[in-house]
């Protein structure tokens, strides 16, 4: 007769320990695999005590086998159950199948979507589909090739998979310079992001961003509580270099965001927020020559203009001029055609895909 799995509530400091450190057992043979900083895991975890929220363990013999967190998410007039930080020893795959029996009965009248670490803005969206023989850029997830087989036998069917595209920075495509220049002539202007105004020009960017994707597949608008972590993240991670806007009338139409691949300084720190980190950080956060391609969005009386161009063409220039060689665009929804036209023209391989599943409720 097989072990039971038994699957334990995270309440106390022991099982959080536990539960942090389950990736360590998982990934030993995964060279690819980047943990990301410990203290990050625990912010997007949040509080153990929040209604609604559920930290799981499930185990075996007494030891963790594998852990999920879920949390109910409203979104206009539905509710749903956004499940993520999902990790699962292999040769467990029953564990798997314990945690989502066990959420889907807490919540039987809720779909299950994810993984989500808890919404889909948020960082280390999707699982990893194909592309496990590359490093994750700055934020995105890596998963072992299991893990597909073990969601989608516990239940779980594809929502939406999410491409990435590697782009060689050499020069703007001519034809995408040549529409950048026709904007310009039509008095459309571009400017960079100011880091002496960090806290407006992030609350600007989310209500840019808010207007643009809200018709996107899956799309939340930033809420006020998350400018804060947005603001962090723009002070202490991002490089305020790769961060432009477009300009019509005075007035912000556009904007796009690269982020620095700080994966090999996070790889260094396996998941340890320690001096040598942070010294790490101090000396070589600007020494690096991959950038990911984070997020772009016009508002949606400019969207079609060939504003989104300039800011390409801006950006292009400015990455040769800093001696950047890689570009990874991640992530672009696999039903969005024109980005994926877009990233192609630039050169754009498809490099790995992410997917989000989902999962009926067990009751209507």
């Amino acid at each position: 007769m097989p072990d039971k799995i038994h699957v334990v509530e995270v309440k106390n400091r022991h099982d959080l320990s536990a539960f942090l450190k389950l990736p360590d057992l998982i990934y030993q043979d995964y060279p690819h695999y980047i943990k990301p900083l410990n203290l990050h895991s625990k912010m997007m975890l949040g509080t153990l005590k929040q209604e609604h929220k559920h930290i799981l363990l499930a185990k075996k013999n007494n030891l963790p086998v594998a852990r999920i967190a879920c949390k109910t998410h409203r979104h206009g007039n539905e509710t749903r159950l956004h499940y993520g930080f999902f990790e699962c020893l292999p040769g467990e795959k029953q564990a798997t199948h314990a945690l989502i029996e066990y959420m889907q009965k807490l919540y039987p009248s809720h779909w299950l979507r994810g993984p989500y670490h808890f919404r889909m803005e948020d960082p280390y969206v999707g699982n990893l589909v194909a592309g496990h023989d590359q490093d994750p850029y700055v934020f995105m997830p890596y998963s072992p090739p299991y893990y597909d087989e073990y969601l989608t036998e516990a239940g779980l069917a594809k929502a939406m998979d999410l491409y990435t595209f590697l782009i060689t920075v050499t020069h703007c495509p001519p034809l995408i310079s040549k529409i950048a220049q026709r904007s310009v002539a039509r008095g459309a202007q571009i400017r960079w992001l100011d880091p002496r105004k960090m806290k407006s020009e992030v609350r600007l960017i989310a209500d840019i961003f808010n207007d643009a994707l809200s018709e996107n597949w899956g799309f939340e608008p930033i809420t006020d509580d998350q400018l804060a972590e947005m603001y962090l993240v723009f002070k202490y991670i991002m490089d305020t270099r790769l961060v432009c806007f477009t300009m019509k009338d005075g007035k912000e139409t556009g904007c796009t965001i690269l982020f620095p691949n700080l994966s090999p300084l996070f790889q260094r720190a396996n998941g340890k927020l320690s001096l040598a980190f942070l010294w790490d950080m101090f000396r070589n956060r600007r020494k690096y020559t991959q950038i990911r391609g984070y997020a772009q969005g016009m508002r949606k009386g400019h969207q079609g203009s060939g504003n989104v161009c300039m800011m390409i063409d801006a950006l292009y220039a400015r990455a040769v001029e800093m001696g950047l060689t890689h570009c990874e665009i991640s992530w672009v929804l696999a039903n969005n055609r024109p980005m994926t036209e877009l990233a192609q023209s630039m050169g754009g391989v498809h490099n790995k895909t992410y997917r989000v599943y989902e999962k009926a409720p067990l009751q209507n």
